[in-house]
């Protein structure tokens, strides 16, 4: 197991080594919700899926939320697979069980998350 931005000794980078292995599988033509971090997003893009960031906001100001993500996700991904999404605007409204709100961008969703306290 490896971290997403890990540079192997005489290989370098994990991304040219993935990103040929994974884009052509996720750019199949079924929903794909990426719920990745950043590193991990990194080693193969995949343009037409959803993604889905988790927010904390305090009076306000939005910051990327470290603690609650992984559970916040994975809250998420139990949801839309009960669920069956099939497009973002599904990924939406099954996300406001796991947040305080859901905003939407185009194929972003944003999960936010109120206060400072953890209430997961």
């Amino acid at each position: 197991r490896r971290r997403g931005g890990t540079v192997l000794p005489g290989l370098g980078g994990l991304a040219p080594r993935w990103r040929p292995v994974l884009e052509p599988l996720l750019a199949q033509q079924e929903l794909v919700v990426d719920l990745r971090s950043g590193a991990y997003a990194a080693l193969a893009r995949v343009p037409e899926a959803v993604q889905v960031r988790v927010l904390r906001d305090v009076d306000g100001r939005r910051t990327v939320v470290s603690h609650d993500n992984k559970w916040t996700k994975g809250q998420l991904a139990r949801a839309l697979c009960e669920h069956g999404a099939r497009s973002v605007t599904d990924v939406a409204e099954v996300g406001q069980s796991v947040c305080d709100a859901v905003e939407v961008n185009g194929l972003r969703v944003d999960l936010l998350l109120h206060g400072l306290a953890s209430a997961r």
